[in-house]
This record gives structure tokens, C-alpha cells and sequence, in this order.
């Protein structure tokens, strides 16, 4: 027996839900999701690498991905702050490997420490134009991002972020080199040796970036937390100033997607669109993955981008 009133909500849910993609696609995104109907999967490889990963394949949905890759099942969306997901967003970096393009593997250019670098852009903003920590109230009120609705790339670039004699306080150039290099893990490490770098870069996202207040108003003690305080108090204190204290928690997360997606697709990606159309690659969050041969043009279009921007961050090539 059919629920006619369940059928109705879900396809009012299908039209709202189209209606978003709509509102939020641009050229570029266009662009992106015809490049991505020429990408493919060495089947047989792949096949190989699934049986290595029982610890994070459960439910088999890795196979799915590879799945849908070769029958050539692609998916594209644009989320609320700008990011793209595509076919290969939740495929494991193993199987990334697998990637072919006119049997060509595929490679990736990514930005070193890309949201340590943005936080830097965007504390950076904030200290320009006198946004005090606390200056603003609460979170609440001032600090929520705004949701994807018109894509301009045209207003992407922060040259305007860094207009000339204003004093900053000491810890926010020493941040941004370290961030803009591509260090910042590295430093952190030197100052907690006991843990490994991918430990630190999980509980800097967690318990720096984003870090969640309980209901009872306590929170969690942290080494890497402490460390970066420390470290760097300005820009703590602006983290904190924009999550609200914990409070709202995701505010800040969601403002450096916004940036990663305004810098990645709103710029580079648009750069390619209208200079290289017959170029492939395909994004995937900071990264962008290509064919050997465009490795240099990727690495080119992005440093123009920064260069207009008037904000450098190192690329890593792999």
C-alpha cells in the first residue's frame, strides 16, 4: 500500500532540493560537471585496493563509489557554503589511484595547511578592519556565515583585506608565515614532540577550529588547544570570538568552506574555465587533480589567483 502523502513530501523535497542546486550554480559549476563525464576507473585495480580496506569500507560503500564510477554513475552537488561534491569526495585516497583519465593517472596540486592559511586570511580581515575579539557580541548575531545563494566570483579575491600601514598584533604575521608556508603542524609539533603530525592536524580541527561547549557550559581540556593559546593568543581569541565561545561551534568551519570554495571553484576553477576550456581536472575540497601533463597550468592558475589576491599559500604536488 502506497503513502500518498509520504510520495508528496518527498518530491516537494526533490523540487526544494533542485530548486537550491539551481539558484547556486554558475558556469563553472556547469563546467566542472561535464569534465567529470570523461573521468574513469581502472576496475580491475581498484578491485585490488577495496580488498586492503576492510576498516573503513564497511557496508561496502567504497565499492559503491567504484561502482557507480564505472558504470558511470556520477554525482555533483553544491552545498550550502559553496563546497562541491562530486564522485570522488567520500572515494578513500587509496583508490584515488585508480583514477583514470584517457588512461592517464591522475595527480593532485593542494594547498599546504589550507585552513590554518584561510584562518590567517580571515583573522587577518578582521584585525584590518578593528574587529576587536568580543567587540561584536555574540557569535550569534555577527559571526554566522552566510549560505551559498549568488555565487560571484568577481568579489572573491581579498586584495582589499590587506590595505597598507596598519600595526597588527605580533602573533598574527608569525601565524599567517607559518600557515602560508605551510608549518604550522610542523611548529606545533616541535612543541608537543610526544604526539605525530596527523594526530595534532585531527585535534587542531576539533579542538582549535571548532571546538564544541557542552550543554553544562564545560569543555574538554586540550594540549594542542593550550599549546596553540599559547602560542598565539590574537588569533585564539579571534577563534573564539566568531564560534561564540563554543556555543556555536560550526561558525567558523563554515566561513573557511566558504573561502576554500570561493578560492578553489569561484577562482581557479573559473580561471581555467575561461582560459583552458579543454583542460581536465576535477576538485576535490583545496585540491584540484589532474594528468601530468597540466600539472604546471594547475599550479600557474593557481598562484595567479593568490597573486590577486594579494595572499599567498604554498601548493604541495602528489
Amino acid at each position: 500500500m502506497k503513502d500518498a502523502r509520504l510520495i508528496r513530501a518527498l518530491e516537494r523535497g526533490r523540487e526544494e532540493h533542485r530548486q537550491q542546486q539551481d539558484a547556486r550554480r554558475r558556469p563553472v559549476h556547469d563546467h566542472l560537471e561535464t569534465l567529470q563525464y570523461s573521468l574513469k576507473i581502472d576496475w580491475e585495480y581498484a578491485q585490488a585496493i577495496l580488498k586492503t580496506l576492510p576498516d573503513i569500507n564497511r557496508f561496502d560503500s567504497q565499492g559503491i563509489l567504484v561502482r557507480d564510477l564505472h558504470e558511470r554513475r556520477f554525482r555533483f552537488s553544491i552545498g550550502n557554503y559553496g563546497r562541491v561534491s562530486n564522485s570522488i569526495t567520500n572515494l578513500s585516497r587509496h583508490l584515488r589511484s585508480a583514477l583514470r583519465h584517457r588512461g592517464q593517472e591522475l595527480r593532485q596540486v593542494d594547498i599546504k595547511n589550507a585552513q590554518p592559511a584561510l584562518l590567517g586570511q580571515e583573522v587577518h580581515r578582521r584585525e584590518q578592519e578593528h574587529i576587536a575579539p568580543g567587540q561584536q557580541g555574540t557569535g550569534r548575531q555577527h559571526n554566522q556565515p552566510k549560505e551559498q545563494s549568488n555565487y560571484d566570483s568577481q568579489n572573491s579575491g581579498s586584495s582589499a583585506l590587506f590595505p597598507a600601514k596598519q600595526s597588527i598584533k605580533l602573533d598574527v604575521p608569525r601565524y599567517i608565515e607559518l600557515a602560508q608556508q605551510g608549518k604550522l603542524y610542523e611548529f606545533l609539533q616541535t612543541q608537543l614532540p610526544h604526539m605525530n603530525r596527523e594526530r595534532i592536524k585531527r585535534r587542531f580541527l576539533s579542538d582549535v577550529l571548532a571546538k564544541r561547549q557542552t550543554a553544562s557550559g564545560h569543555e574538554y581540556p586540550s594540549e594542542v588547544e593550550d599549546c596553540f593559546k599559547r602560542a598565539f593568543p590574537t588569533v585564539y581569541s579571534h577563534i573564539r570570538d566568531i564560534n561564540d565561545h563554543g556555543r556555536q561551534h560550526a561558525n567558523l568551519i563554515r566561513i573557511l568552506q566558504r573561502a576554500e570554495s570561493d578560492l578553489v571553484i569561484g577562482q581557479v576553477s573559473e580561471l581555467l574555465r575561461v582560459d583552458h576550456p579543454r583542460t581536465f581536472f576535477i576538485t576535490l575540497h583545496d585540491a584540484i587533480y589532474t594528468t601530468d601533463s597540466n600539472l604546471t597550468l594547475i599550479e600557474d592558475s593557481f598562484q595567479a589567483v593568490f597573486d590577486q589576491n594579494g595572499y599567498s599559500m604554498s601548493l604541495k604536488v602528489g
